[in-house]
């Protein structure tokens, strides 16, 4: 069986640095932006929970948009992203 072993500066790198650094941004930068996008998606799913129980209650039609148009602004924004 052949298993190698990493450092722990490669397991440091590997879990922190690498990604970040893939997609062009620091650690605190990322750490900030995805932490950013899954407030956001909680905040969503909450308002899409809320509109499963009270139908007439529409958080995107509120603000004068559709899920569907937010989900899509913020894929693109995701897609937009340096990736390598």
């Amino acid at each position: 069986m052949n298993t190698k072993r990493l450092t722990m500066e490669q397991c440091f790198n590997r879990l922190f640095c690498n990604h970040p650094r893939d997609v062009g941004e620091s650690y605190i930068t990322h750490a900030f932006k995805a932490a950013c996008i899954g407030g956001t998606l909680i905040w969503w799913g909450t308002m899409e929970v809320a509109h499963a129980i009270v139908p007439g209650f529409d958080y995107f039609q509120l603000i004068g948009s559709s899920s569907e148009e937010q989900l899509e602004n913020l894929s693109e924004y995701i897609k937009g992203r340096k990736t390598e």
